[in-house]
């Protein structure tokens, strides 16, 4: 009910359409509670690159905290820009968003991610610059949601976090099999052809993999 969702004008999410949206958050509360109940180490770390207001984080984070021993002992990194998308990270097929997310702002997310902010780091920057240009990175990843809406930074992100990843984690996809998504899903196939692991394909254009 409170929560403030900024970016309404490029991702198109408001209080009043969000009950059509609840199937993604659905799939991240699934993988989550995946990772909780398979991981094989004790200290998590989630990540999520393309943060927007935060409404998927939440997801990850309740589902956390619903279990109080292994919160503190979690951690997410959240990258996002949270600024308009520029044209040098843009396929030839998607010079149309350029500018499109400008009307996004980081102090909204955390607002709305304020109860949980002791597990929280934010990383503002684009990616893959940010890669390089922060100094802490998880040594080790469980959860990693991919959706940055544009190939290249997606792959940079999956080519950077992949070797991060622990057993019996996962890596979601939001932009895999959306009719606007032809090449990213060519890219990521060829990616996780040779990796061990399963892919699922999700009705709705989405996909995990589970390592």
């Amino acid at each position: 009910e409170n929560f403030i969702f900024s970016g309404t004008l490029s991702h198109g999410v408001d209080r009043h359409n969000y009950d059509e949206h609840l199937w993604r958050g659905w799939l991240v509360a699934f993988a989550t509670r995946y990772v909780i109940t398979f991981a094989e180490n004790n200290n998590l770390n989630f990540v999520e690159c393309g943060v927007a207001d935060g409404d998927t984080s939440f997801h990850v984070l309740r589902q956390l905290k619903s279990k109080p021993e292994l919160f503190l002992r979690a951690k997410m990194w959240l990258y996002d820009s949270w600024g308009a998308m520029q044209s040098q990270h843009l396929h030839s097929s998607e010079k149309h968003d350029e500018g499109r997310y400008s009307d996004l702002d980081i102090n909204a997310c955390k607002k709305n991610l304020k109860e949980f902010e002791e597990i929280l780091i934010y990383n503002q920057g684009y990616i893959p610059e940010i890669f390089e240009s922060i100094p802490e990175h998880p040594d080790g990843v469980n959860y990693l949601h991919i959706d940055l809406n544009s190939v290249a930074p997606s792959m940079s992100a999956l080519e950077f976090f992949y070797p991060m990843m622990q057993k019996r984690g996962v890596i979601l996809f939001d932009d895999y099999g959306g009719k606007n998504y032809s090449e990213m899903r060519k890219q990521v196939d060829k990616f996780l052809s040779d990796k061990q692991g399963v892919l699922l394909e999700i009705p709705n254009g989405r996909a995990i993999f589970f390592i």
